[in-house]
């Protein structure tokens, strides 16, 4: 370190001897030879004060750091552990301090440590203190924004902080240093504190895309889709400034990067993440397989299993993230999610419900062949009616899916031969019937649902965190879940009921209601003959069953049960199936997710760092929502049928009108 430059910072000593290497002598070194307040590199114009200094003598010499000998000064001693706050440093009888002899104790004793204020009522003064440089900085460019000008640097150094006003002719300038903490930056000098420039109206190129998201942060976070001319505004009522529309987005992509972290990144923390889900929820399942050669920026699909509880609300339990749907992806979640429900003890005894897709398909044929499977028959009613246009040919086949009977399907298979040919063909091409159409359906599932598509539904419910990072996707997912499953533990225990679940109540009491166009007749104990219109159904309210077969598949007793039970002064509730108790339930929910810390306080892990899938884009933006089917409702859209309001007319609206007011 140059000597002169050791001595600007303090780590000079006084009255401190050492050894000449050429005479051996002991050479002391006076601070009083020594100016504190004229600094090579500080100028004339800077003082301690923080005013012009016009006083300086003709004769005074600058020393050169380049020019300083060790014959000039003698001996220096530098002191590595220096403090300022110790008693034993810089002593001059000359200094006016407060008597303890210690110059840079009255430094931090007389220097103001600057307090964030409000916007519009930050001021700057010699003397305030800053804990580091970039908290000067911040300070510096607030202050500027806030007061309708820029600056440019004229100076910046491990040391030395040093700008002007950026407009012409107008001489406001601030000078800064840091003190021997090496840490602490204190104002020395503010000259022309009253600027003389006019500043600047609305665009101040201080306002800059980083300072924007860190004020604008919190606004973001409460709503990561607000929009630009919302930002604008937010920016022009807080600090009278604006930006442009590009640059705004640039504002909220920085501020959701700080908030959910970078997408590239996020892949990286995928091992810890995995080890701690093992560590904080001991008996879930987490694990990973990457390719090291597959790079690129962000994109992968989500894969996941949901399942139905006893009060038929979704129930996931399984979701993970892949680079791209295929057979080989399908099968590596399908493997686990095996694995994961064989550790239930109820070995095959599942029922998969999925679409027709190939990848899916291959998947459940080759790693889980003994399950059983259903289609959503919503997925195959879009390629019904690819191949089938006709109202009536859709009737049919919503009839032979929904059949609970044999003699129901045959009739409508029946039908369907006799108004079109090939609908019997299309359908035989499915495989096993047990897998699109109810008669065929395990009576042991006690489940009857085949066209509610429970994915679809669970997708919903992440709303905007699909398009978060792969770490923030899965930790949201996680979120939810925890939630969801502990808010439904805390309100089972509230249930007054302590049968049947409130849904499955809700079910019973319409079924009952449905029963009155049945009656039922006695044929002995527990038999009965029900009669609905033009069909006799019999039943046996001692094993459960009637001949349309509704009641053995869904485990929930049909419309003719609930008259023979109504008829026989009996409790319909006993005769659901046990899966739909209250006690079930509550055992479902049972175990809870736990929840996991910050990725901050994650213990260091010996793991390799993944990158993200490769990445194939499409044309135009990325879709948000589910693509809805040409039946279903567009979410919200109130009125399929446009009308303008100027003509009255329609087809068109008042913006695109072209006929004007009419009376």
């Amino acid at each position: 370190m140059p000597k002169t430059t050791a001595r600007r910072k303090g780590l000079l000593t006084a009255n401190s001897s050492v050894s000449n290497s050429n005479g051996g002598a002991n050479n002391i070194v006076s601070l009083e030879d020594l100016d504190l307040h004229n600094d090579e590199e500080d100028g004339p114009e800077y003082n301690m004060s923080g005013h012009h200094n016009d006083t300086s003598s003709d004769d005074e010499s600058v020393v050169d750091e380049d020019d300083l000998q060790l014959s000039d000064v003698h001996e220096m001693v530098v002191m590595d552990n220096y403090d300022p706050y110790a008693n034993d440093v810089w002593i001059d009888d000359d200094i006016q301090d407060d008597g303890e002899g210690n110059y840079f104790v009255k430094l931090y004793r007389n220097g103001e440590m600057f307090d964030k204020e409000e916007h519009g009522r930050m001021e700057l003064r010699p003397w305030q203190l800053f804990y580091d440089t970039q908290n000067l900085r911040d300070v510096v460019r607030d202050y500027c924004i806030q007061s309708g000008f820029s600056v440019v640097i004229d100076r910046s150094s491990n040391s030395i902080y040093t700008v002007y006003c950026s407009a012409e002719g107008c001489g406001w300038r601030l000078h800064a240093f840091r003190l021997p903490d090496v840490f602490t930056w204190e104002i020395k000098s503010i000259q022309n504190s009253k600027h003389t420039c006019l500043g600047l109206e609305i665009r101040n190129p201080m306002v800059t895309a980083k300072w924007a998201s860190s004020v604008l942060l919190e606004d973001i976070r409460a709503d990561n889709d607000i929009s630009w001319k919302t930002l604008n505004t937010l920016l022009w009522n807080r600090f009278k400034a604006q930006m442009e529309t590009s640059t705004l987005y640039r504002v909220r992509a920085r501020a959701l990067i700080e908030i959910h972290g970078g997408y590239d990144d996020s892949y990286a923390f995928l091992p810890g993440y995995c080890e701690m889900i093992r560590r904080t929820d001991p008996g879930s399942d987490a694990c990973y397989v990457w390719n090291p050669e597959t790079h690129g920026n962000y994109g992968g699909v989500l894969l996941s299993a949901v399942a139905l509880d006893g009060n038929n609300e979704l129930f996931p339990f399984a979701w993970g993230i892949v680079s791209n749907e295929d057979s080989d992806t399908w099968g590596f979640f399908v493997h686990h999610t095996r694995d994961l429900l064989r550790s239930t003890r109820r070995g095959d005894d599942w029922c998969i419900i999925s679409d027709k897709k190939k990848g899916i398909e291959c998947a459940l044929d080759k790693v889980w062949p003994e399950v059983d499977r259903r289609y959503y028959t919503t997925h195959l009613a879009r390629n019904w009616k690819k191949a089938f246009l006709a109202p009536l040919m859709l009737s049919l086949f919503w009839k032979a899916c929904g059949a609970y009977s044999k003699f129901t399907f045959k009739k409508a298979m029946e039908q369907m031969d006799k108004v079109g040919k090939g609908g019997t063909l299309w359908l035989a091409k499915l495989g096993d019937q047990a897998r699109w159409t109810k008669h065929k359906f395990n009576a042991a599932t006690k489940c009857d649902s085949n066209n509610s598509n429970f994915i679809e539904s669970f997708n919903a419910t992440l709303s905007i965190e699909r398009c978060r990072p792969v770490l923030t996707l899965l930790e949201g997912i996680r979120r939810n879940t925890m939630v969801r499953l502990a808010t439904r533990r805390q309100k089972c225990e509230e249930w007054t009921r302590t049968e049947l679940c409130p849904k499955i109540v809700q079910i019973v009491q319409k079924l009952c209601q449905n029963s009155r166009t049945c009656h039922s007749y006695l044929s002995s104990a527990g038999e009965f003959k029900v009669f609905e219109v033009k069909s006799y159904p019999l039943l046996s309210l001692n094993n459960q069953t009637c001949a349309c077969g509704q009641w053995q598949i869904s485990g929930i007793p049909c419309r003719h049960g609930m008259r023979a039970i109504l008829d026989s002064k009996l409790n319909p509730h006993a005769f659901v199936d046990e899966w739909f108790s209250v006690r079930r339930y509550k055992a479902t929910y049972a175990n809870g997710i736990k929840s996991m810390p910050d990725l901050e306080q994650w213990p260091k892990f010996n793991m390799p760092e993944i990158l993200p899938p490769e990445l194939k884009r499409g044309i135009g933006r990325p879709c948000r929502n589910r693509k809805r089917d040409d039946t279903e409702e567009r979410k919200g859209k109130r009125a399929k049928t446009v009308r303008c309001s100027k003509c009255q007319d329609f087809s068109h609206n008042a913006k695109t009108c072209k006929r004007g007011a009419t009376a």
